[in-house]
């Protein structure tokens, strides 16, 4: 018997300490879950319904509480917080500015990305070195004979020769003299052109050896000239010879002008008021060229 009785003492014991560690959970949910039906289902409980019966039900189909740890590791909750919507808009604003690389590379390039200046860079003026070079290659003005002006005679070859009086006789030099004689007027006799030159004042003619000339004061028929113009530049002089006209060409040595059969030599008939100096010539848009 006080085996029997021993052994009950413990049982209900046991009854006791159970009881005592069996965690409120499942009550407390019981009665949360009493309020939230009666707040959210107002209507039921008007009319009649024991609330016995709601929480029957809602323990019936509430699941046992899990626990908390194993509950973490199965599936983390939605944090509803402003720190999540916080750590979520953090999160997503780097995203956004690397979307747009080429605008921050814009704004450090040009200062102004809504503007690019690679069109106008295209359409504006060039360096001024570059205008110092086209003006550099400019080509000098067309030089041909025109009545009324004065004008040096030179050949087209490089470096040109001038048609200098020196000593009564035209010949070619490399370069004029200080003294004069390179300086011609161009004249209308009768349609025809005439040459007389600024320092002497005789007369560009011919012998009747068809040699050219400078020694008549006045005009006659062999101090008569034609001009035309050669297609690749400069113009040859012609001169009427009983019925034909023949041409002024450069003698086989180069210092004087003959006559021939045929077309001229083209030569450059420079306008006088582009002599910078006595010895040199100064173009448009050019550099002056020394002439001796």
């Amino acid at each position: 018997m006080t085996d029997e009785k021993d052994n009950s003492d413990s049982d209900w014991e046991h009854i006791q300490i159970m009881s005592e560690e069996t965690p409120p959970t499942q009550k407390d949910d019981t009665v949360q879950n009493e309020v939230d039906e009666s707040d959210n289902n107002p209507g039921e409980k008007e009319e009649g319904e024991p609330p016995q019966k709601e929480n029957a039900e809602v323990e019936e189909s509430e699941q046992p509480p899990t626990d908390p740890a194993n509950a973490d590791e199965d599936s983390k909750p939605q944090e509803d917080s402003p720190k999540a919507e916080e750590d979520t808009s953090s999160q997503e604003s780097p995203i956004k500015e690397e979307e747009t690389p080429h605008e921050s590379f814009v704004k450090v390039e040009g200062g102004d990305p809504s503007h690019d200046d690679s069109d106008n860079e295209e359409e504006s003026e060039p360096p001024e070195d570059d205008l110092v070079k086209a003006k550099q290659l400019a080509n000098p003005p067309e030089n041909h004979p025109v009545p009324g002006k004065s004008c040096i005679i030179a050949t087209r070859t490089e470096p040109p020769r001038f048609y200098v009086l020196k000593n009564g006789q035209p010949e070619f030099l490399a370069e004029p003299l200080l003294s004069g004689g390179h300086i011609w007027n161009c004249e209308v006799e009768d349609g025809w052109l005439t040459f007389p030159n600024e320092t002497s004042g005789t007369f560009l003619g011919h012998n009747e050896e068809g040699k050219v000339e400078a020694t008549q004061k006045e005009p006659t028929q062999q101090e008569r000239f034609t001009a035309r113009r050669k297609e690749d530049g400069g113009y040859m002089l012609f001169v009427l010879q009983g019925t034909e006209l023949l041409g002024v060409v450069i003698s086989e040595d180069g210092k004087s002008l003959v006559l021939q059969k045929g077309e001229g030599d083209a030569l450059d008939f420079i306008d006088s008021k582009y002599l910078d100096s006595p010895v040199s010539l100064k173009y448009p848009n050019m550099p002056p060229q020394k002439l001796r």
